[in-house]
């Protein structure tokens, strides 16, 4: 874990860390069969990973980056937290102009 805080103070990016390799690598191939070759992100159960902020702290993963090869299998998968923005919460929140 220290090498990964460093990567991310280092580079001024979040960092994905699975709790468990193996329980990650299970996961995938029980659960999905991503048709294609472009880059996917998928919803992740909670406690599966987290992502390491550049300050040090650790926040729980929401996503996966699936990263396949031409032939369709998985290249990598990391853990990254995907930020939702709920625009009608946004846009009713706010006084309407007149």
């Amino acid at each position: 874990m220290k090498q990964t805080r460093g990567r991310a103070k280092s580079t001024g990016e979040d960092q994905g860390q699975w709790s468990d390799d193996n329980q990650a690598a299970e996961f995938f191939k029980e659960n999905f069969d991503i048709e294609g070759t472009k880059p996917k992100e998928v919803e992740l159960p909670q406690g599966m990973g987290e992502a390491i902020k550049p300050d040090g702290s650790a926040v729980n993963a929401t996503h996966a980056k699936i990263i396949k090869k031409r032939d369709g299998t998985i290249r990598t998968a990391y853990p990254i937290v995907k930020q939702l923005l709920c625009s009608t919460w946004q846009s009713a929140s706010r006084p309407n102009p007149t």
